[in-house]
């Protein structure tokens, strides 16, 4: 049996308290992303989450900085952010 998705106000507050402690980790800020544009449909909330993990903090990091996103995943997220602006008419 398939399991019923998470409240939006149970999901928004997890990862809420989850960027408060770590407001840099691009990669629980990606994650956020993709469930607010693939569960609740949320495009713009979702580019709000892609543009910050990139702009705000993948981009400020050293080029050889280990924590920094490989570039296929970099493109990946770029991708969507087009993808999401072209959605919204941005």
């Amino acid at each position: 049996s398939r399991q019923p998705h998470p409240s939006r106000h149970a999901v928004d507050w997890g990862f809420q308290e989850a960027l408060a402690l770590n407001p840099a980790n691009v990669g629980t800020r990606l994650e956020y992303a993709e469930i607010l544009e693939m569960t609740f449909h949320d495009a713009a909330a979702a580019l709000e989450q892609y543009r910050t993990a990139l702009g705000d903090y993948d981009d400020r990091l050293p080029a050889d900085e280990p924590k920094r996103l490989q570039p296929q995943r970099r493109a990946e997220v770029e991708k969507a952010i087009e993808r999401l602006k072209g959605q919204l008419k941005l």
